[in-house]
């Protein structure tokens, strides 16, 4: 899949670029995201699917390749493509019954089936979600989910906390990126600050725990604030 991928010396490493492939989207017969609906029916407490996976994460923004090849897993695609084209990607961690506690509602963008059942897909982050309530009745687990809606998105530290975001994702961190331009000029294009932020995210930040925080804080000053500290601590890390 066409994904635009920068390559970090040592320990500065991340996900492919915040991208769609579009040969995959035209493809599959989908039109692009910017023609879909993307706002969740009912999304504030409601039931959705959810695929468990460790080691994976998805924020709103971001897109997850996903290969299906499990029976039960067959069979919530093929309900999630029949009705809304929604479900969640759970975090499941060692030592844990249940995964952890956000997520985001994902949107299938591409899906290409095979005749025995396999399928390719795109799953495309929409919004913060909290698991509520478990569910058990179904080859796979469903979870009712809470919308966690962003606050304070015109609060003053907002400004202040962007300014210095940028400053260093732009000063400290792309310099690090060996072939960063595709990175660089898309961050370039993002005025929307949760947007910028969870682009960021998506890219550089890889510690479940670390995600966990951003996706759970719903003041965009404190976000900001958090993913500033984080992305310090990797360039401190990345100079060990």
């Amino acid at each position: 899949m066409d994904f635009a991928e920068a390559s970090l010396p040592r320990k500065l490493i991340h996900p492919p670029l915040n991208r769609l492939p579009t040969r995959l989207v035209k493809d599959a017969g989908i039109p692009p995201s910017d023609s879909l609906e993307t706002e969740p029916t009912n999304s504030h407490d409601s039931i959705y699917p959810v695929m468990s996976l460790p080691g994976s994460c998805l924020l709103p923004t971001g897109v997850l390749p996903l290969y299906i090849f499990e029976e039960r897993f067959q069979k919530m695609l093929e309900e999630a493509l029949s009705g809304d084209r929604m479900f969640c990607i759970g975090t499941r961690v060692s030592g844990e019954d249940t995964p952890l506690r956000f997520s985001s509602l994902g949107l299938i963008r591409a899906c290409v089936t095979r005749p025995d059942g396999t399928a390719h897909l795109i799953l495309h982050g929409l919004r913060r979600v909290e698991f509520v309530e478990w569910f058990y009745d179904q080859p796979y687990d469903r979870a009712r989910v809470r919308s966690i809606p962003t606050e304070g998105l015109n609060a003053p530290e907002v400004d202040d906390e962007l300014e210095e975001l940028r400053s260093i994702v732009r000063e400290q961190l792309l310099p690090q990126v060996v072939n960063s331009d595709s990175l660089a000029q898309h961050l370039e294009t993002i005025e929307d600050p949760e947007s910028y932020a969870d682009t960021i995210a998506c890219n550089f930040v890889s510690e479940m725990e670390d995600l966990q925080v951003l996706l759970g804080e719903p003041r965009l000053g404190r976000r900001l604030g958090h993913l500033r500290h984080m992305l310090s601590a990797l360039l401190e890390n990345s100079q060990a």
